[in-house]
């Protein structure tokens, strides 16, 4: 693994019956490369499984992320590829571990790049039928659009004139049916509002009066953006962001899960922020060597854990 961001190959040796040993390569060579580091969704959130794929020119390397490689250690969940004198990667293709694939061209070398899992296309309004303006009380209306069903992990809600409607059915098209709420005779706002991981929103006018509006509501999640340097003897630098909806903690375990260390509560704001933790326990004594669990938590319940190893 690359311990310093520096192209070049490191080695961390873990010894079961003597300290750890960390082989830094400092000579190395002024070829190129690149490191590829995936975010995958929140059930395997080191896209464990896999599958990067680097083409330069007729050549293609591929690398698994894998977890598990060695006996009480295991390779970061990187894919490493050394690029010679090639300057960019032709073709970057990668395929997660349930199949879906994001495929990158022309791609700078020497750098280390982090793709997110794929997120679904961004909700919209196509057509409101009937959409004459004078759509009587509990009348069912069909609201088409695209991405309203398997693509959101949580819910839809629709209101007219301010007025939630009811008896809302998705279906596979993208079809939204409901019953107006009553009191909406007339020219009213239609508002259709998804819960869905993902940024962005789109607005427009209907014809007949109606106006619509799709605001998407972004629940963000907690992220440890960054660990480094990682292993180290004394000193983490800790980058991480939190919902704008929560605070959050920054707790370290070691691998019995007991509570090593801890800072917090945090806020949103100030979002990315960076803490640093100097490798001591709650008690300020020196950490014994080995790996430890980061973990950062919300108010709402959702984390993200990261592994620290401390060398001595």
């Amino acid at each position: 693994f690359d311990y310093d961001r520096d192209g070049d190959l490191d080695i961390f040796v873990v010894s079961a019956n003597g300290p750890s040993k960390l082989y830094r390569n400092n000579g190395g060579n002024t070829l190129n490369y690149l490191t590829v580091k995936l975010r995958g969704n929140r059930l395997n959130s080191e896209a464990i499984g896999a599958r990067v794929y680097a083409t330069v020119g007729d050549e293609t390397q591929m690398r698994e992320l894998r977890a598990g490689s060695n006996f009480v250690s295991q390779n970061p969940a990187e894919a490493h590829f050394g690029l010679d004198a090639a300057t960019s990667v032709d073709a970057l293709r990668i395929v997660w571990p349930d199949g879906k694939t994001i495929e990158l061209t022309d791609v700078p070398a020497n750098q280390m790049l982090t793709v997110g899992y794929p997120q679904p296309a961004p909700p919209s309004v196509i057509s409101i039928t009937p959409n004459t303006g004078d759509v009587a009380g509990g009348e069912e209306v069909v609201i088409a659009g695209a991405n309203y069903s398997a693509d959101f992990p949580n819910s839809i809600a629709v209101t007219i004139g301010g007025a939630d409607c009811a008896s809302i059915v998705v279906d596979n098209d993208g079809q939204i049916t409901c019953n107006t709420p009553a009191g909406t005779e007339g020219a009213k706002d239609v508002v259709v509002t998804a819960t869905y991981n993902a940024t962005g929103a789109t607005s427009g006018t209907l014809v007949g009066g109606y106006t619509f509006t799709v605001p998407v509501i972004v629940p963000l999640v907690p992220r440890i953006l960054d660990i480094g340097p990682n292993p180290s003897a004394s000193q983490f630098t800790i980058r991480f962001e939190l919902p704008s909806d929560a605070s959050g903690s920054l707790l370290i375990y070691d691998v019995a899960g007991r509570l090593v260390s801890q800072f917090g509560p945090f806020t949103s704001v100030g979002n990315p922020r960076t803490v640093f933790w100097n490798g001591t326990n709650t008690r300020g004594n020196p950490a014994a060597a080995g790996v430890y669990f980061l973990r950062l938590e919300t108010t709402r319940g959702s984390s993200d854990t990261r592994k620290i190893v401390i060398v001595r």
